[in-house]
């Protein structure tokens, strides 16, 4: 059975709400909270947070999700802030927002494809070079104007876009088009996470709703809801999608 031990305040979270869960390429956790960003080596909490007037220190303490490249750096997205460059070495922060180049400070979700971060943000899709950190703004033909809530790579150098009112898309990263997945089952309701498994299928969460679509039959069916609760309501939704090394997801 599996052994879970509860991480609080009391233990050194600055804010019990957790927006993501990362783990880096040398074993160390990383919490996502609305009260800074965390680093847990198993025993203690290392915080960094938003420090008015350094503007050395992240640029705002509301974080929403982060990813490591292969450089050993931590890239994190904020909720007011934009987007900044955590070196893990040095504890060195670099800023990144509108006038940078980036599309909004709303920074919703990330992921590194081909040596390109892609960035979802509350105005659409934006990509930054890891090579020469140029960002680019990518049209998604007014399809995603309310932003872009979930990002999945593809096998074939593809890029699926999930949104808070238009569904899910297919960006084809070299010839720049753009093409809605026609989901019926699922409508236009907002989508918090997206994965492409091993085996051609996309998982989608909308909602409370955990959606399996079968890209090569073009067929989707629900493999999971949450329980409704005795009153009849539904609090629970779905926030993120992650596989194991087993294959199995969480």
């Amino acid at each position: 059975f599996l052994r879970f031990a509860h991480l609080s305040s009391r233990s050194g979270l600055m804010q019990n709400t957790v927006n993501r869960i990362y783990q880096d390429s040398s074993g160390l956790i990383w919490l996502a909270t609305q009260g800074g960003l965390h680093r847990y080596d198993g025993y203690q909490f290392q915080v960094y947070q938003h420090e008015p007037g350094n503007p050395a220190s992240l640029s705002d303490s509301f974080i929403t999700d982060m990813v490591e490249d292969a450089h050993g750096r931590l890239w994190v997205g904020t909720l007011n802030g934009g987007l900044n460059r955590l070196d893990i070495a040095t504890g060195l922060v670099r800023r990144y927002g509108m006038p940078e180049g980036l599309s909004h400070d709303t920074v919703i979700q990330l992921v590194i494809s081909h040596d390109k971060l892609w960035i979802g943000t509350g105005l659409g899709l934006d990509r930054l070079d890891l090579t020469d950190e140029h960002i680019e703004h990518i049209p998604l033909g007014g399809t995603a104007t309310a932003g872009v809530t979930a990002l999945s790579p593809a096998p074939d150098h593809a890029l699926y876009l999930g949104t808070p009112n238009a569904g899910v898309l297919r960006l084809d990263i070299a010839s720049r088009r753009v093409t809605p997945l026609p989901l019926p089952e699922i409508g236009s309701g907002r989508v918090n996470a997206l994965y492409q498994d091993p085996n051609g299928s996309l998982w989608i969460a909308s909602g409370e709703r955990l959606w399996r679509h079968r890209l090569a039959e073009g067929r989707t069916e629900l493999a999971w809801q949450a329980d409704i609760d005795k009153q009849g309501a539904n609090n629970r939704w779905i926030a993120a999608i992650q596989p194991d090394r087993q294959g199995q997801l969480w």
